[in-house]
């Protein structure tokens, strides 16, 4: 054999080598990306619904995490001096708490019918015995909802002496529903069965027909339901206005089932898009039929310049891009990634995780101890900046010295959060923003309630009657007011009273005086 056979024999052999070695490196990643889909089936279905992870800060002296002056760090808990390792192995078992008994006291608004049990046989007018103290014991009692009908008598009078003067008679007071035969009280305990129990129409008609009211069909309760959204619709503008005249915005989004009216037995899946404004702590929802740019564009608006606060799907760049809005991303996103990556790299997400941690005590200390916008962002300068900046280092320097496969779950958990780097940490230099997408993700959590319960909405007007339901509802509880009272005060309101610019505004719970929300606000 020549000695350039040799040489393109040689040649071959390398060749051959470098592709199995490419094949197996690939196999490798497969291989893992399969055992890591296995581990979260595994945990989808026998483990803990939630992601709450305890590293080395779950230390029972961690609540003195802050309790030193000048608001120091203890060394103690300080994770970023070990390495992944170090950490994984000296991990500590969480002390349970002592469990304490306490008695739930009733709210002292709720009506007490008392019962006194005095001994067997025994003669209280004795003057042998006198009474020393009493044991007083207090149970809940239930009264299933009950309805009442509202009678209205307009008396008639007439002047004895002269026929021509007309018949004096009070007018018909105005409802919401002018001919029919429902008070608005009806209609708000209608809504919010649906929208904050989650009870479908056809269920309240059952409750109805139980307490004798056997002649109400279902497309009555339908057709009732969405005339009081229909009149709620200005305040959903009014509130999608007054948040977006705000600098600072969170947006997410979630599925909706909806019927399609042009074929038999078919549905669409549709979308809830959500915003929520920490400063008003309002809510609002709309409805598209899609999750596109143009479904995003219509619920921010074309003209809104301020921060938006989304996840990482990629319709948020495309809709900052060219326009005024500043995207900034959650880091309750980010965590979750790594929390998915621990079947794959153990050592390593509990590393990020314990530093994301930290990030997260800062931010309930300062809850805790109620600092101003100021107060916390110089706080996050001070605590959280340095946590981050080491995050970022690690980040790089783990993917580039090739510690790791990038396709691996924890190589594309840093690949996500360098991806949206600059946008985690903007909540640092900003005391208005949160830390994470989680108020607006909390607001969200009724519609899957309820996807669970009536199943899809009738069609997309039944869907956009959804959105302003919820929206109203939805700020409601924010302000925790009682729902069914604020609606039907609503519903007065709107059958009463011409609906001015000033009285929409006036409606609102973040409009309200102190008095209003006093006579409107949940009791006890």
């Amino acid at each position: 054999m020549t000695h350039q056979q040799l040489r393109i024999k040689s040649q071959q052999q390398a060749q051959k080598i470098e592709e199995l070695s490419q094949l197996l490196e690939e196999k490798s990643e497969r291989i893992e990306q399969l055992e890591f889909e296995i581990a979260n089936l595994n945990k989808l279905v026998f483990g803990a619904k939630r992601e709450r992870f305890t590293g080395g800060l779950a230390d029972p002296l961690q609540s003195q995490l802050f309790d030193t002056a000048g608001l120091e760090l203890a060394e103690s808990t300080e994770p970023a001096t070990s390495s992944p390792e170090q950490q994984a192995a000296g991990k500590k078992k969480k002390r349970r708490k002592p469990t304490t008994f306490k008695r739930n006291s009733f709210p002292p608004h709720l009506p007490r019918e008392v019962q006194l049990i005095e001994p067997q046989d025994f003669n209280t007018d004795d003057p042998q015995y006198t009474k020393i103290g009493e044991n007083v014991t207090e149970i809940l009692k239930y009264h299933p909802a009950h309805l009442t009908v509202k009678k209205i008598i307009r008396p008639k009078y007439i002047k004895k002496n002269d026929e021509d003067a007309g018949v004096k008679q009070a007018l018909v007071p105005p409802r919401l529903i002018p001919s029919g035969i429902v008070d608005e009280s009806l209609i708000a305990g209608l809504i919010c069965e649906k929208i904050l129990h989650h009870t479908p129409v056809h269920r309240f008609n059952k409750k109805l027909k139980q307490a004798g009211v056997n002649f109400m069909s279902d497309s009555n309760l339908y057709n009732w339901f969405h005339r009081g959204a229909e009149v709620l619709m200005v305040l959903q503008e009014q509130i999608r206005k007054d948040m977006l005249a705000l600098n600072y915005n969170q947006v997410d989004e979630t599925t909706i089932t909806v019927l399609a009216k042009n074929k038999k037995n078919a549905s669409h899946r549709g979308y809830m898009w959500v915003m929520y404004n920490p400063t008003l702590k309002a809510v609002l929802f709309n409805y598209h039929p899609s999750r596109s740019k143009i479904a995003a564009t219509e619920l921010v608006g074309n003209q809104y310049t301020g921060v938006l606060q989304a996840d990482g799907y990629n319709v948020y760049p495309s809709l900052a891009k060219n326009s005024g809005i500043e995207l900034i991303h959650c880091m309750a996103h980010a965590r979750r990634k790594f929390a998915e990556a621990e079947n794959n790299d153990p050592p390593k997400a509990a590393y990020v995780l314990e530093k994301m941690q930290v990030l997260y005590q800062i931010e309930r200390h300062a809850r805790k101890k109620q600092f101003d916008h100021k107060a916390r962002e110089q706080l996050r300068q001070q605590k959280a900046l340095p946590v981050l900046n080491e995050l970022k280092s690690w980040f790089d320097d783990t993917l580039t010295r090739g510690k790791i496969l990038p396709k691996s779950a924890i190589g594309k958990a840093i690949s996500y959060s360098l991806a949206r780097w600059r946008g985690l940490c903007a909540y640092v230099y900003n005391g208005t923003l949160e830390i994470d997408n989680n108020l607006v993700e909390n607001t969200i959590r009724p519609i899957a309630l309820g996807r669970k319960n009536y199943l899809f909405a009738g069609s997309h007007s039944g869907a956009d009657s959804l959105a302003c339901l919820y929206t109203i509802v939805g700020t409601a509880k924010h302000y925790n007011l009682n729902v069914q009272n604020y609606l039907t005060w609503l519903f007065q309101k709107i059958a009463a009273e011409k609906m001015t610019d000033a009285n929409i505004k006036s409606c609102l719970p973040y409009n309200f005086t102190a008095q209003q929300t006093d006579q409107l606000k949940l009791s006890g």
